[in-house]
Parts: C-alpha cells; sequence; structure tokens
C-alpha cells in the first residue's frame, strides 16, 4: 500500500488507516502483462486469458450483475447472443480479431465475451481528478467503481500494449475486456472515463444498432494509437459518434492540460478545464453533470473536492492522490481499483486493487421474476425486434 503522508495528511490518513485495521483488508497490485501489437490479434490476450481460468465460468454472472441483476429466461439469452454475435461481426479490425482469440482461448461464446465487453463500455460508475502539482506536472487520479466488485477485483490487469518492443501505450482493464477504461501514452495524454447516467443499458444498447456509432473500446485504443498529444485527444474524443453518454477525462503535461469533457452520444456539450490563471489547479469528475453538482443521495464529488482542497497543490504526489481516492465516499464499497498516473512520468503509475467489498459488505441486490415481468416483458420484445433487423 502507497506510504501515508502523516504529518502533512493526519485527517486523511486517519481515514486509510482505519479502512485497513477494521477490515483487516490487504490491498494489491494487479499482475501486468504484455500485449505484443506486432503479433496476431488472434494471439495478443492469450498470456490475459491464461492467468484467468474461471472467466468463462464467471462471465455470464458477470454481465448480468453489470445490467442490472435481471433473471432473464433462456430464450431472452439467445435473442441477446444472437445480437452480440452480429456486432461481433460488425466489429472492425483488430478487435474482431481480438475478441475471437479471446472467446476460443477461454472457450467461451463469441457472444458473450461480446456482450461483457459491450457492458463494460456501458456501466462504469467512478471518480476521476487531474491535477497540477508545485512544479506543473500534470497527475491523473481515478477510482473505478462497479457493481460486481467481487468478481471485478479478481479479473483487474494492467496492460502493456507494446509494438516493436517498446511501450506505445499502457492501462489498467479487466481480463477478457479489449478496451481500457485507464490508460496512458508515455510523454502525451493520460485518460479514463466515467458513465454519464444518461439512457439505460437497452438504450445504449440500441444506439448500437447505428454503424456510425463507434464502440468506446475501439474509440478508446484508436485515439490511444492515433493521437501523439492532449490536444489531438481532445479533438478525436470530441467528434466521433458513440452509443452512450460519457464523461472524458484527460490529463496531459502542462499546467492548464486537464479537462472533463461532458459528452452525449453526438458531440461534446460541455468541456471543464485545469485554468491556473483563474486558479483552478484540479478538476473533478464522478458521473452528474460538474454544472449540476451531486445529487443528495450521492456525495462522492463533494468528499474528493473537499479532499483535494485539504491536501493543496504544493503536497500533490502519488501518495496524496491515493489518500484523496480513500476518503470515505469517495471509496465506497463499489471501488474496485485506483490508479494514480502522469503522461510526464509514465514510469510512476500506480494501480491498488482495493478489497472493497471488505469495506463495507454490498447487500444482495438480485431483481425477483415477480418485480422484473413488466420491465423483463420489454426487454425481450425489443430484442426480438433488433435481432431481425440486424
Amino acid at each position: 500500500m502507497a506510504s501515508v503522508h502523516w504529518a502533512i495528511q493526519p485527517v486523511l490518513a486517519l481515514f486509510v488507516a482505519s479502512s485497513v485495521l477494521l477490515t483487516g483488508a490487504v490491498e494489491r497490485s494487479p499482475p501486468s502483462f504484455v500485449v505484443d501489437l506486432d503479433k496476431p490479434a488472434y494471439e495478443r490476450w492469450n498470456s490475459v486469458i491464461d492467468a484467468n481460468p474461471d472467466l468463462g465460468r464467471d462471465a455470464p454472472e458477470i454481465f448480468k450483475i453489470l445490467t442490472g441483476n435481471i433473471n432473464m429466461s433462456n430464450d431472452t439469452w439467445g435473442i441477446l447472443f444472437l445480437m452480440a454475435e452480429k456486432i461481433h461481426k460488425r466489429l472492425p479490425a483488430p478487435f474482431k480479431e481480438e475478441l475471437q482469440g479471446m472467446a476460443d482461448r477461454a472457450k467461451m461464446p463469441i457472444s458473450l465475451i461480446t456482450l461483457i465487453n459491450l457492458a463494460y463500455d456501458l456501466t462504469a460508475h467512478c471518480t476521476s481528478v487531474v491535477s497540477t502539482d508545485a512544479n506543473g506536472t500534470i497527475w491523473h487520479g481515478r477510482n473505478l467503481d462497479y457493481n460486481a466488485t467481487t468478481y471485478l477485483e479478481k479479473y483487474t490487469v494492467h496492460v502493456d500494449f507494446k509494438r516493436g518492443g517498446k511501450v506505445a501505450y499502457s492501462g489498467v482493464t479487466f481480463a477478457g475486456f479489449a478496451g481500457m477504461l485507464t490508460a496512458i501514452k508515455p510523454h502525451a495524454f493520460t485518460f479514463s472515463s466515467n458513465e454519464r447516467d444518461v439512457g439505460s443499458f437497452l438504450e445504449n444498447l440500441l444506439e448500437m444498432m447505428d454503424p456510425n456509432s463507434k464502440f468506446l473500446m475501439v474509440l478508446i485504443r484508436e485515439v490511444l494509437e492515433e493521437a501523439k498529444n492532449f490536444r489531438e485527444a481532445i479533438s478525436k474524443f470530441s467528434l466521433a459518434r458513440m452509443p452512450a453518454a460519457i464523461y472524458v477525462i484527460l490529463g496531459g503535461l502542462s499546467n492548464n492540460e486537464g479537462v472533463v469533457l461532458t459528452r452525449n452520444r453526438t458531440h461534446v456539450i460541455h468541456e471543464f478545464a485545469i485554468n491556473m490563471q483563474s486558479d483552478r489547479w484540479y478538476v473533478l469528475q464522478t458521473n452528474h453533470d460538474p454544472w449540476l453538482g451531486d445529487p443528495w443521495y450521492d456525495n462522492r464529488r463533494e468528499a474528493g473536492e473537499t479532499a483535494m482542497n485539504r491536501t493543496g497543490r504544493n503536497n500533490i504526489t502519488v501518495d496524496s492522490l491515493y489518500d484523496v481516492l480513500s476518503v470515505p465516499k469517495t471509496r465506497n464499497k463499489y471501488t474496485v481499483y485506483s490508479t494514480v498516473m502522469s503522461a510526464s512520468h509514465p514510469e510512476a503509475i500506480r494501480t491498488w486493487i482495493r478489497n472493497s467489498t471488505e469495506l463495507i459488505p454490498p447487500p444482495p441486490v438480485r431483481a425477483s421474476a415477480s418485480n422484473v415481468v413488466g420491465r423483463f416483458g420489454t426487454f425481450a420484445a425489443v430484442l426480438i425486434v433488433l435481432s431481425r433487423n440486424l
């Protein structure tokens, strides 16, 4: 675990220490893998899949939890699988081949690995913060929260994507997911994405049928491949049509290069950036529009901003950002991992798997057949229509 600044951060240190002492949770770094971009796409993820032999068994439950714990009938699963197979056929290279390779290696249906990738694209709850330190270096911290915490802690991995033996970009992802929700391109920019809670999974699934819509996993990898710097990354994330509304959080190399882009499916509707001239030395984003503030039931932003203001720009380090990401509310029972990174110092990236389910055991949340029948009926009917028109 990161060292704690007892002299600088007594209150934050107490929060962090007490959560560990009371629960006995032991944090750890995720295992690291290399995805060799010079290899055939079909083979690139073999080592990740081989290290996670339970993925095929756990994947159906992960998908159900991510999409709301609806107990679907075999008929509905069949329709979903049919849709996913057809969506997979429409994926561009190398993603079509990468997913097929994962599925075959894990002995999973291609439809299931495709559904998992779509669910990861659409359902993340997160906190992201981009800050400048006393020297003008940009630091990017993020908590990734999911309601399948117990499973996803198990499958969290760090991946270095290499070309010609050199790291082209890196990120934190999940075994079986070809995209990344936390990423860094060395000496260029850092990236994280947060779900914008606009539109249901079904509505976003409908949008995926639009051939002009680009899946998030595809867009992220393309931007990491093609964008040479912070400004180019902003441009590419701003212009693409996407199946779901989203917050894109980017950090660069110099003082003012930190931004939150609030997107709908077609374009950016709001930009909130670091502005040193206005003494705004950090930006922090959860899952609610920044101009509206937090709703009463979710005060992660308030907790995070209070911690940032208490820390102060002059004390921003990897460890102090870890402390900010560890305060109650910001870290919660659904926090899978925390990452701190800087494009200026790519070697300094740190990720902690938080064991947050030990912090506050989540209550069972499983919809019964009786209370989802109306929702399920509509869901199945729409899937049937979609499957016939793909």
